[in-house]
């Protein structure tokens, strides 16, 4: 409608309150009008007055749940749900939203509301929404037993075919979900036919529409459809079928073209054949067909958020906020790309302005400390997680995010305490046990640590990290079989980190076979040659098998590498010794000497160069410095003597 057509609803309406000003339905009105026309103020003084009126007006509350939406103030939404309940305990819309308020706040009240839901009206719709919800939490047998319920309502409602093979997916069970959308799909199709209906295809995409489509018959269930065929995409995946898997989220594209999961998916398939710009042009179609969709260049900045194309999603998520900038979500994404592109201060305003719009949001408060943790305020980085904490305290993610803030500020007792309560949250959380365990491997306590670091392979099989972590939690234990049992597997899960070639070699030459740990410290070279330590142990294990001069070559490396590195001078000198070259080797002890004055044992291997060479008072020199330096020496006391 033009604005000039609203202006004069505006006139209408302001005479009928004129004329009858007690009249709550007239207020209603002309401030649904107002609201359109952006009035805020003016809306929200006649929304106040029609509640003074008639408090009992079920309309009233819903208008004002539009007006506290758009201002993102989600206290006084859920104050407008109370109230609607509180007038009509049955009031469906009411109960359902107020669940969804409180799905990640407090999900036993979502729960008590999803109950409720069932026991008061027991549609098809409400069985569903209570699955989705037990799906969400991993209680996927709870999940199946209300789809299943919903199935028995309506047989023919195509939101439970979604709905039941999504939890056949997470289950594992991809030949049950698969058919289960075979089922759904020529179950839609046939009901499509007995609709008989006509597809609604808005012809402009503005502001007013493109959030929610009013849609019927047929385009109902090609959403649906859409769903089921994107389902069944994610099957074949899963199945290594990557052309099934690319034909069904094609025609997932084709029947709802905003169909996000699919999209993400066909991408995915895209960049693993290394062609992920041809999933562009989907998006670049869409911004051509409405150049004044916000959401529309959102999804393509999500496009390039997903391939790590921070720097061309920044411009999109840009755009989706000049044409939509009360929309916290997308100062929320940008603030993201920022962080992953190093922009801390820009991620930390963008952040800032999400919590401004919509302050109850536990995720833009986390972002924005990990932003300050980046920047190293680690002050402010607690404060914001323990707000987000604050907002959703049954959430172990933030607990999490908390803790690694803690631990870096070097509060280890707060931290662990913290990835406590996170595990408490969540005891599937295989990050918090990493982390919680690489604190307990740093601190020495590797018996804790080897059982944190085990939770974690129970959960992620595949971490070759924590089979790292452990593989050097039993080397500190000295039990190197299982040190490189441990390993072993690391390696077979990623081939290409220096350190599980590293630590194998060090156990290898524990148990000295220096054949098995040259072998590793080579590997281990091979994938970084600008590693002293892996120069260094190497040495050691060819020092050992008699190859003198190949591990010098280690040891000038090394040096060459990390010319402070005092170990490597006095080990080469101690080479340089088996060679006779005791010129070299005083030299070398006469470096690592300079580098670290304070070890003893430097000063009884130059004692004893210096007595080869002849130098008997200087070799007496050092046997007595290196007792001044360490009475219990007895290596310089038998010098000395």
């Amino acid at each position: 409608m033009a604005k000039s057509d609203k202006s004069g609803e505006l006139a209408d309406f302001s005479e009928a309150v004129r004329l009858e000003p007690a009249n709550a339905d007239f207020r209603v009105d002309r401030a649904e009008v107002e609201l359109s026309m952006k009035n805020e103020d003016a809306a929200k003084a006649d929304l106040d007055e029609a509640v003074r009126l008639d408090p009992k007006n079920i309309r009233v509350h819903r208008i004002l749940i539009a007006y506290w939406r758009a201002k993102q103030e989600d206290a006084s939404l859920l104050a407008e749900y109370d109230e609607i309940l509180r007038i009509d305990p049955r009031d469906i819309e009411a109960r359902q939203n107020r669940a969804f308020y409180f799905k990640t706040k407090d999900p036993d009240c979502a729960l008590t509301d999803l109950d409720e839901l069932i026991r008061l009206h027991g549609r098809s719709y409400d069985y569903v929404t209570r699955g989705k919800f037990f799906l969400e939490t991993g209680d996927v047998a709870r999940a199946v037993t209300d789809f299943d319920d919903a199935l028995r309502v309506d047989r023919y409602d195509p939101s439970v075919r979604v709905a039941r093979s999504s939890a056949w997916i997470k289950a594992g069970e991809f030949d049950k979900a698969i058919a289960e959308c075979d089922a759904g799909i020529l179950e839609s199709k046939t009901y499509a036919q007995l609709l008989n209906l006509t597809r609604f295809v808005p012809k402009q995409h503005t502001e007013e529409n493109e959030a929610f489509f009013t849609v019927t018959g047929t385009a109902f269930i090609d959403y649906y459809g859409s769903q089921l065929y994107n389902n069944r995409g994610d099957c074949w995946r899963q199945k290594t079928d990557d052309d099934k898997a690319l034909a069904d989220y094609d025609e997932a594209l084709r029947l709802w073209a905003y169909n996000n999961d699919a999209s993400r998916n066909r991408v995915q398939i895209w960049r693993d054949r290394g062609t992920p710009e041809k999933a562009a042009t989907y998006y670049d179609e869409m911004i051509r067909n409405y150049p004044e969709s916000a959401n529309a260049y959102a999804a393509r900045a999500d496009f390039w958020y997903r391939l790590k194309k921070y720097e061309k999603a920044v411009p999109d998520y840009t755009k989706a906020i000049d044409l939509q900038p009360y929309r916290a979500q997308f100062y929320h994404q940008r603030a993201s790309a920022h962080y992953y592109q190093g922009e801390f201060d820009d991620a930390i305003a963008d952040s800032s302005e999400a919590i401004t719009r919509d302050p109850e949001s536990p995720s833009y408060r986390a972002m924005r400390g990990l932003a300050w943790e980046a920047d190293t305020d680690f002050a402010r980085a607690a404060a914001d997680c323990t707000e987000a904490i604050a907002l959703a305290p049954k959430l172990g993610y933030y607990y999490r995010l908390r803790g690694k803030v803690l631990a870096r500020r070097g509060d280890m007792e707060k931290a662990i305490a913290d990835f406590d309560k996170a595990i408490e949250c969540d005891p599937k959380d295989a990050q918090a046990f990493y982390v919680r365990g690489g604190i307990q491997f740093s601190r020495h306590q590797f018996d804790e640590a080897i059982a944190d670091l085990g939770k974690v392979i129970e959960l992620e099989p595949k971490n070759a990290l924590a089979w790292q972590y452990r593989g050097r939690s039993w080397m500190w234990k000295n039990d190197q079989d299982k040190a490189i049992a441990d390993l072993d597997r690391a390696i077979e899960i990623d081939s290409s980190n220096v350190d599980s070639f590293f630590y194998r070699g060090r156990a290898w030459a524990s148990k000295q076979d220096d054949d098995r740990a040259i072998q590793d410290l080579s590997e281990a070279l091979e994938l970084d040659p600008n590693r002293a330590d892996s120069h260094i142990e190497r040495a050691i294990s060819l020092f050992r098998k008699g190859e003198v001069e190949k591990a010098i070559e280690d040891y000038d490396a090394a040096i060459k590498l990390d010319p402070d590195y005092g170990y490597a001078y006095s080990a080469r000198a101690e080479c340089r010794m088996r060679l006779n070259q005791f010129d070299g080797a005083l030299a070398d002890y006469d470096e690592a000497i300079r580098l670290e004055p304070k070890d003893a044992r430097l000063r009884v291997g130059r004692a004893r160069v210096h007595y080869r060479l002849g130098h008997f008072d200087k070799a007496v020199e050092d046997y007595n410095e290196a007792v001044r330096l360490d009475d219990t020496s007895a290596e310089a006391f038998d010098g000395r003597a």
